[in-house]
């Protein structure tokens, strides 16, 4: 058995705080996450006002294939991505091969697991996410619950406030 070079003076009684930085919804999600394990979080945000660019978001959140879409949706995970992939438009189709392969990837993972996105903020947080519509530049009806960024970014956390997000430039 390896022992550590470091000695703590006294045993952890309470585990030690995480820190989070930034409080858009990615951010937002893993405190919430983290508190519901009870683990102290110390967030930070170089914002006046938490939220990120997820605030600024105005069309919901895109998922599939979820229960809420309609029973005679044509839809898919792959249908999902090469949706995605096609509202990526010229940045992605003209990046090169490893930045090409590397953002394939990353949006492969993303359409896979949003329904479970979807899902946890509807089951856990409570979200109404019920009103399905087309999602910009979508073929399906994938987008989910239209609301204001800031109010997603509420609901991420359960409506409590932002006191104690540790404010930096």
């Amino acid at each position: 058995m390896t022992t550590s070079p470091y000695s703590l003076s006294s045993p952890l009684t309470q585990p030690q705080p995480v820190i989070v930085v930034g409080s858009g919804l990615a951010g937002l999600s893993a405190a919430t996450q983290l508190i519901s394990h009870q683990v102290p979080v110390i967030m930070l945000d170089r914002a006046e006002k938490p939220g990120g660019n997820s605030i600024k978001a105005s069309s919901g959140i895109n998922g599939a294939p979820t229960r809420f879409q309609p029973g005679d949706a044509d839809d898919s995970r792959e249908l999902f991505l090469a949706d995605t992939v096609k509202s990526a438009g010229d940045v992605f189709a003209n990046s090169p091969a490893e930045e090409h392969r590397r953002r394939e990837s990353l949006m492969a993972t993303v359409t896979a697991s949003s329904a479970e996105a979807v899902y946890w903020l509807t089951d856990e947080k409570g979200v109404d996410l019920s009103t399905v519509s087309a999602a910009w530049d979508f073929d399906r009806q994938c987008a989910f619950g239209f609301f204001e960024g800031e109010f997603a970014v509420s609901a991420a956390v359960g409506g409590e406030s932002y006191e104690g997000v540790a404010r930096g430039g």
